[in-house]
């Protein structure tokens, strides 16, 4: 009985250091997040990523910015991630950048886009990730996100699962023409988002690695950024 009133208590006090220390990046960040949440739209990536980190002097703030202007203006694409689930290849699609929406990888390579116009060293990276995932599931595991350098050390984003609230495109579409119908109305002159419902979830910026690692599993071992590093076959489970 005192065993578990010992855990009971470690756990609250683990939840309250997690919550503590989210409120406060989250408080150090605000201003950036301010500014990438009421960003002016602009037609061109180039300028809206220097106009987006123009004001910024740190590396560390850029790439907040950064990921702060795609949770805030990007929505997750559910038809064309249920397509590839599927196995089925869509005809190419639109641009992320204009049709303000996309799946994991068109997230990653974006945020690693506009990333290297402000001027930081970033990579994409590939692998699983899931909170369950087994050696039958690792195909629908696939994930892309990104590692990114600040003051010349690596660190994990992914803004794809920084995004909050289900924001999805898609799910209530019901054939190829109609999905490329709605994208081209995504485009960037026709289609305006509302932001004001949206939240960050900072877990997923600079992520603790040994922490990361518990959901997301890198192809190449160096993207752990862990020592020791960990092996597929424990990342699996059974």
């Amino acid at each position: 009985m005192t065993r578990f009133l010992f855990q009971k208590i470690w756990y609250c006090v683990c939840a309250f250091i997690l919550f503590w220390g989210m409120s406060c990046q989250a408080a150090h960040y605000k201003g950036v997040d301010n500014v990438a949440k009421h960003m002016k739209d602009y037609s061109n990536i180039v300028t809206l990523t220097r106009e987006l980190t123009k004001r910024f002097n740190s590396p560390e703030e850029k790439a907040r910015a950064i990921y702060a202007w795609i949770i805030y203006h990007i929505d997750y694409d559910w038809y064309k991630a249920q397509a590839i689930e599927k196995r089925r290849q869509l005809e190419q699609t639109e641009d992320i950048f204009k049709t303000r929406t996309g799946v994991c990888g068109d997230i990653a390579r974006l945020y690693q886009k506009m990333a290297q116009i402000a001027g930081l060293d970033c990579e994409v990276i590939s692998g699983y990730a899931g909170l369950n995932v087994t050696k039958k599931t690792m195909n629908d595991a696939l994930h892309a996100w990104n590692a990114v350098k600040i003051d010349g050390k690596w660190y994990l984003v992914d803004a794809t699962w920084g995004i909050q609230g289900g924001r999805t495109f898609g799910q209530d579409i019901g054939n190829d023409s109609e999905y490329r119908r709605e994208l081209k109305k995504r485009h960037l002159k026709k289609y305006r988002q509302s932001v004001k419902d949206r939240f960050i979830d900072n877990r997923y910026f600079m992520a603790d690695p040994s922490v990361l690692i518990e959901t997301h599993f890198p192809r190449e071992e160096k993207w752990q950024l862990i020592r020791p590093t960990k092996r597929l076959k424990s990342f699996l489970k059974r």
